[in-house]
């Protein structure tokens, strides 16, 4: 064998049909020929060889791809090399991507593709003192040679170490070495191995048609989905956060909270909500901030990891006072395009949202869109949302809702959205399979309208972010003054810092002290103290209280 062929390391395509409909992958065990291991009589080019004949596998599954995994790991001979599983497995699935990679078909139907593994052992044992004869170089200790060949027969490789945990398997009635060895096609061993692959290429095959029949059920067309798309068109929600990350730091704390990591680590309820709350000013839109990204990042990894798993998604929003972003349908509407753009499938439940203009009915000029706008009410959008919740394809979704209270409460439409929500905190917690896992976050000021929702329910984890109670005892305040004192903090504080750095001004004054109208009047100390801060950001590190107060503190 030439230098060259002895170092090959990929998946070589014995038998490829035009119709190919599942791959067959020999892998040759370790130490052993990759070429000959397959072959009747290893010094017979013309004996029969079960993955080249075509009385072989061929016969059997004429829409067979076959191929067999090259690699070196013999400790002597033309393929003799260091080798490791972890690499022997890693080159294999590399290389099985490669022969893939230009077959549309299998390219296109990720979610019909199955593996299954059948793994065979050896009942015979083998003739040890002519294994260890055969493999010994000339220079091996003839004291210990004979050690080894005082027993003449022994079991080479035993049952547990040739099979895996909940893999099919079958006892062949050879010795190792002729394990995968026949004579001819009639041999009632390879019988056995042909019987064993039949229900494998059945059971696979069946599974992948099924799982495919369910997705092209569920696939949308590009024209369709780009019409679902600009349907819901409204916030730029992308940009906001952008916007918001440049404008506020990200706080960290949030990542840390015991609260937050227990709700986004646990896996054990189908719905799990997190409300995080307090007054203006604590910090919710840097913390959300913070979350969004974190998910994200999170997601990255997780499809860099298994490209092939069900989806995790994530849908956020920023209610402010601003068009687009004012309206519990702004919400719900934003929700669903951000899931019909990461998810196409999920598209197939928003096709109603679509214009008649735009999905082929008749309209008239000047009133296109116009019946869509009813289409586009908060009951369709929540329904639709509910309905996009049972696709059983979808791993976890999560959704993250920043200043919930902006939206006006006595609009309809926020009650039903209010309404809607306590439905999904009141739902039961079916078992997992049998509806897409939900995290729920919001951020929000502790109105009453929000609370009865996310009250309702003890196991709805909770961040309480109310400072000013918490300091004003510290202080000595009674409840008024401290009310007071904390509405004049919260109206002036961008982030938690402005907060703290208030309260220690505050508690660095004398007990005698009119604290409230220091507070009220001392515009200009405020004002320096952000001029101070804002120059301090660019510096990327979190000033101490002392350093922003000085020396006087």
């Amino acid at each position: 064998m030439a230098p060259d062929a002895a170092i090959i390391t990929e998946v070589d395509v014995l038998v490829d049909p035009n119709d190919a409909t599942v791959d067959i992958v020999a892998i040759p065990g370790l130490g052993a020929n990759p070429i000959k291991s397959w072959m009747g009589d290893e010094k017979d080019e013309k004996s029969f060889n079960w993955l080249k004949n075509k009385d072989g596998l061929q016969k059997d599954f004429p829409k067979g791809r076959i191929m067999l995994y090259h690699y070196a790991s013999a400790y002597r001979g033309d393929f003799k090399i260091r080798q490791y599983m972890s690499n022997i497995a890693d080159t294999m699935l590399v290389s099985l991507q490669q022969k893939r990679e230009h077959d549309f078909a299998r390219s296109a139907m990720k979610l019909g593709q199955k593996v299954d593994i059948h793994c065979f052992y050896e009942q015979k044992e083998t003739r040890w003192d002519a294994i260890i004869e055969k493999l010994a170089p000339t220079d091996f200790p003839v004291a210990t040679l004979d050690k080894l060949k005082l027993k003449e027969y022994r079991e080479f490789v035993c049952r547990e170490s040739a099979t895996l945990p909940g893999a099919s398997e079958t006892g062949l009635a050879r010795t190792h070495r002729d394990l995968v060895r026949f004579g001819t096609c009639k041999d009632s061993q390879y019988q056995l191995v042909r019987a064993a692959l039949k229900r494998i290429v059945l059971a696979v095959t069946r599974s992948a048609k099924a799982r495919f029949n369910y997705t092209r059920q569920f696939s949308i067309d590009p024209k369709t989905h780009k019409s679902v798309i600009d349907a819901l068109d409204g916030a730029d929600v992308q940009r906001k956060l952008k916007s918001l990350s440049q404008r506020l730091a990200s706080d960290s704390w949030i990542l840390k909270e015991p609260e937050f990591r227990d709700w986004l680590e646990d896996k054990t309820k189908v719905d799990d909500f997190l409300w995080i709350y307090g007054a203006e000013g604590r910090g919710k839109k840097p913390a959300v901030t913070a979350v969004v990204k974190n998910i994200e990042s999170t997601i990255s990894k997780l499809e860099v990891e298994s490209s092939d798993r069900s989806p995790t998604l994530l849908a956020y929003f920023f209610c402010d006072q601003n068009p687009d972003y004012c309206t519990a349908e702004d919400v719900v509407k934003s929700l669903l395009r951000q899931l019909c753009l990461q998810q196409e499938s999920l598209a197939n439940y928003a096709k109603q949202f679509i214009p008649k203009a735009a999905s082929g009915g008749n309209s008239t000029k000047g009133d296109s869109g116009s019946g869509n706008s009813s289409a586009l009410g908060i009951e369709n959008l929540c329904q639709c949302l509910r309905d996009m919740l049972t696709e059983s394809s979808i791993d976890t979704v999560y959704f993250i809702i920043c200043n919930l209270h902006e939206l006006p409460e006595e609009e309809d439409s926020t009650k039903k959205l209010l309404s809607f929500l306590q439905s999904v905190v009141d739902s039961p917690q079916l078992e997992t399979g049998k509806r897409v896992r939900t995290k729920w976050l919001f951020a929000t000021r502790d109105r009453i309208a929000i609370r009865r929702v996310l009250s309702s329910n003890e196991a709805i984890r909770k961040i309480d972010l109310k400072d000013s109670e918490k300091y004003g005892n510290k202080k000595g305040y009674n409840k008024a003054i401290a009310y007071f004192a904390g509405s004049v903090i919260n109206n002036r504080a961008e982030s938690t810092k402005w907060i703290d750095v208030a309260v220690v001004q505050l508690a660095a004054l004398p007990a005698q002290s009119n604290d409230i109208k220091i507070l009220s009047t001392n515009e200009e100390g405020l004002d320096t103290i952000k001029e101070l801060l804002r120059a301090l950001v660019l510096t990327h590190e979190d000033p101490t209280e002392n350093e922003l107060l000085g020396p006087g503190v």
